[in-house]
């Protein structure tokens, strides 16, 4: 912990307010599939910064970063970069502690260093131009009212950020509350990076938050591989639609395999006419994912995975039309973790084409290493 004299001599109010960052294990695949027994929930993990929004106990307003300032020996503090979110946050009680990532919807950390890393003139500058306002997403609470909330656990901690957020009903869109998931939690991470979403934390209920630790009560699963390989073939699309949409779902064809107009027809048809719900894909006869593969040392391409994620429909339905366009073409894939042993990437992600590599360049080896 950070020296009260010290922290209060810079920053009045916050003296016993400067915490720590707690660090995050980095999940494996096994430990990731164990978080289903109902003990766990995880959060959307942002491509930004984490910074910590301090009410100090005289109604003093700070944003500290994760970095301890050389100059100072403390953490860095950057309210006056975001003068909208620190508005926002005006009639929370003093003495309280909120855990949050500072990023921007659809772009990554450096353009959130691009506003936190410059004087504040410059980043509202910024912000008031080109760059919109930056966003801040809150999935954690250490104090609240002058109390300290680190004798709680992980999940009431949570219960009492929401409670906070449907009390103060802050008026700012930059503002956000993270959303916990409790069910199916591996398969809503594959679910979030294959969306392009940088991850997701998974914490342990019962956990407690540990200032500068490491504990194995909170795990993180993040897309942290780049490969390049090289396209070898294409995935047809799966038929029968079985999402959550029926109501509202757009394809369907009959039973003798003949395709209704978009849109005419929701459910079933006569007890002659049984109508089927299709996948988009399968309707307009796309090619549903790409096949990538590598080199061998002799030469040999082997398959290495399929990825349909990240993919468009234009890509979609031209590789589907103009299938040697594609192939043998290397393609930038970002993956949340590879299997050295079988030579497999989980839960790919397409990034782009690599027109200025040549295939001959994507090998095993360099991949699994």
């Amino acid at each position: 912990m950070f020296d009260f004299n010290e922290v209060e001599k810079l920053y009045p109010g916050a003296g016993n307010l400067m915490i720590p960052p707690q660090l995050i294990h980095k999940g494996t695949d096994s430990q990731l599939k164990n978080c289903d027994d109902g003990t766990w929930f995880a959060e959307l993990k942002k491509d930004g910064a984490l910074y910590m929004y301090v009410k100090g106990l005289n109604g003093e307003n700070y944003l500290f970063g994760r970095t301890v300032s050389k100059k100072t020996g403390l953490l860095t503090e950057k309210s006056a970069n975001v003068p909208h979110i620190i508005e926002a946050f005006k009639n929370i009680p003093n003495g309280t502690i909120l855990l949050g990532e500072i990023y921007y919807p659809g772009k990554t950390s450096k353009d959130v260093t691009s506003i936190m890393g410059c004087l504040f003139k410059k980043a509202i500058e910024r912000q008031e131009g080109e760059y919109g306002y930056i966003h801040y997403y809150v999935y954690d609470c250490l104090g609240y009212n002058g109390t300290s909330l680190l004798k709680y656990d992980n999940w009431t901690r949570y219960q009492i950020v929401k409670k906070i957020f449907e009390k103060y009903n802050f008026n700012c869109p930059e503002i956000e509350l993270a959303a916990a998931v409790e069910e199916d939690i591996y398969h809503a991470i594959g679910k979030a990076l294959s969306e392009g979403e940088e991850g997701m934390v998974v914490k342990k209920k019962t956990g407690m938050y540990e200032p500068g630790k490491r504990p194995m009560t909170m795990l993180k699963a993040k897309q942290v591989d780049h490969i390049d390989a090289v396209i070898i073939g294409f995935k047809d699309p799966t038929e029968e639609y079985n999402g959550k949409e029926l109501e509202t779902w757009q394809y369907w064809m009959k039973e003798d395999g003949s395709l209704l107009p978009i849109g005419c027809h929701y459910g079933e048809g006569d007890d002659n006419n049984i109508l089927i719900p299709i996948t988009k894909h399968y309707y307009y006869n796309w090619k549903n994912a790409i096949e990538i593969g590598a080199y061998d040392n002799e030469g040999k391409l082997h398959s290495i995975g399929t990825i349909a994620s990240g993919l468009t429909d234009f890509m979609r339905e031209d590789m589907s039309l103009h299938p040697d366009n594609y192939l043998g073409k290397v393609v930038e894939i970002q993956c949340m973790m590879k299997d050295n042993q079988a030579q497999t990437v989980r839960h790919g992600f397409f990034l782009k084409t690599r027109d200025d590599k040549p295939a001959k360049e994507c090998l095993l080896e360099d991949i699994f290493s």
